[in-house]
């Protein structure tokens, strides 16, 4: 059955609850939980996956939002890569992309923390970060294959976890939410990729200076929904 498009408005994401109404849309769920210094990356959603590749990517209890432990980017090659899959391919369609995110610089550095671009398919980079190639600092964008498509917003940088949040709608808005506020909206005429690898964690095309070194707590990539604004106060449901 294929999976329906849906959209919901600004700021009313459905609130916390022991289930998800959209679940079995969820491509992706990493709570990031598990024993510190292990690579063990366990995908709670209806379809599970396993990356074809970490790095030297690590859980880590030194720092995280929810649970035990969050993943730590420390190294220039880490970063968690799923393999092409249907789940990270939305087209035309709709999407939400999520997570919690305590990274080391925002201020004069991009941190690509999701990425579904590569070389023969269309994809999106989403970010976090600036000060670099002429952008502000402390901002939340997304860059198509070749460019800065847009941005926004002020990341704290306080030290605390922030909730970051990509959406997609039907009529092809791109959208940003910092803390559940949103920050930029764009409209991106691409159809991008049925198809599509997923990198968490790093630029796709293996960009050095790109990396996201930090920490990354409750991943969710959601195919054709657009959950809209408000921010999650709980762990992101497995059912």
């Amino acid at each position: 059955m294929p999976i329906a498009a849906m959209r919901m408005r600004n700021g009313l994401s459905t609130p916390p609850s022991d289930t998800d109404p959209f679940y079995a849309n969820v491509s992706l769920l990493l709570h990031a939980d598990g024993v510190t210094n292990t690579a063990v990356f366990t995908d709670n959603s209806p379809r599970v996956k396993v990356p074809a590749y970490v790095g030297t990517t690590l859980l880590s209890d030194q720092q995280k939002k929810y649970g035990p432990t969050s993943l730590r980017i420390f190294n220039g090659g880490d970063r968690l890569q799923y393999a092409e899959h249907e789940d990270f391919g939305t087209g035309d369609g709709a999407f939400t992309v999520e997570a919690w995110v305590r990274l080391n610089e925002v201020t004069n550095y991009i941190n690509n923390v999701f990425d579904t671009r590569s070389p023969s398919r269309t994809g999106v980079g989403l970010w976090v970060g600036g000060g670099r190639f002429g952008l502000p600092p402390n901002l939340i964008g997304f860059s198509s294959n070749s460019a800065v498509l847009a941005y926004g917003g002020t990341i704290p940088t306080d030290g605390s976890f922030v909730h970051v949040r990509w959406t997609r709608d039907t009529d092809r808005w791109t959208r940003g939410y910092i803390n559940g506020v949103l920050a930029f909206e764009h409209l991106d005429n691409r159809v991008l990729a049925s198809l599509a690898s997923l990198v968490i964690g790093a630029d796709a095309f293996g960009t050095a200076d790109q990396v996201a070194f930090g920490y990354i707590d409750e991943v969710r990539f959601t195919k054709g929904v657009d959950r809209g604004g408000g921010l999650p106060s709980s762990p992101f449901p497995n059912s």
